[in-house]
């Protein structure tokens, strides 16, 4: 009996093996998972460029409270936005990571289970959040500090419209 007959036995192609399936279904869900985390990644990188960008702007103007004021107000909103598309990123991120962990709980592949373990496990990874959740903390500094600015140029404008030096 060979191929040419059609009765093959299906262990003898590997292709049918639902161990090479496991393998093919992981490797994908893997590389989903890990596409999610670069694109949140270069969102972060884009917004924090930009932020740097309007802060230059600031220093342009420094002398144009008005000016500054507005840029100030573009910054908290856009600061704002950064947060929720950053959320919106973590978000995408954990629902491959429960589709994962969900996968590998009836597969024979228990890779990212185990590195999850691992860091569970380990005295001083288990102590600290993903570094994802230390943005949100970040940006909110972020927003911080705009305010500040915002307050800072907005005095020394009402200072300016009222006459006082």
């Amino acid at each position: 009996m060979g191929p040419e007959d059609g009765n093959q036995d299906r262990r003898e192609d590997p292709c049918s093996d639902s161990r090479y399936e496991n393998v093919e279904k992981w490797k994908t869900l893997m590389e989903a998972w890990d596409n999610e985390a670069d694109r949140f990644w270069a969102r972060n990188n884009i917004f924090l460029i930009m932020i740097g960008s309007i802060l230059t702007v600031i220093v342009a103007f420094s002398d144009n409270y008005l000016i500054n004021v507005c840029i100030s107000l573009f910054g908290i909103v856009f600061v704002m936005i950064w947060i929720r598309v950053n959320r919106i990123g973590k978000f995408y991120l954990d629902r491959w990571k429960v589709i994962l962990k969900e996968f590998e709980q009836d597969a024979p592949i228990k890779v990212f289970a185990r590195l999850e373990e691992m860091a569970e496990r380990d005295p001083v990874a288990s102590k600290y959040q993903a570094s994802s959740t230390y943005m949100v903390y970040v940006l909110w500094l972020l927003c911080g500090i705009w305010t500040v600015v915002l307050l800072v140029n907005a005095y020394q404008l009402l200072m300016l419209l009222s006459g006082d030096p």
